[in-house]
């Protein structure tokens, strides 16, 4: 996302995670979804997303990194944390097929 912008996601993200065996295919499809997936969310949906450089007093967690090949998809929850109280606040998204959103 260019610095300065916001977007409002319109679709659920975050945990809740269903598995992909877990899920009728009328539900996936009417979401958008029409091949197989490893899960779909079931959190809730309008997140607000910023850029990653608008974001300040923040810190990454990296325990919470996941450890993934591409980068960091937000799967495991909240990987940002207050800089002052060491509250989870956000998640960053820094993955190859994913724009850089927190």
């Amino acid at each position: 996302m260019e610095s300065g912008t916001f977007a409002v996601d319109p679709e659920p993200w975050g945990p809740p995670w269903r598995v992909w065996k877990d899920i009728d295919p009328d539900e996936a499809a009417a979401r958008g979804i029409y091949a197989p997936v490893h899960a779909l969310s079931d959190g809730a949906p309008g997140a607000t997303v910023i850029s990653p450089g608008d974001a300040r007093g923040t810190l990454l967690v990296t325990e919470r990194g996941g450890g993934y090949s591409c980068g960091l998809d937000g799967a495991d929850g909240p990987n940002m944390a207050c800089e002052s109280c060491g509250l989870a606040v956000a998640s960053r998204i820094d993955y190859c097929s994913l724009w850089q959103a927190v």
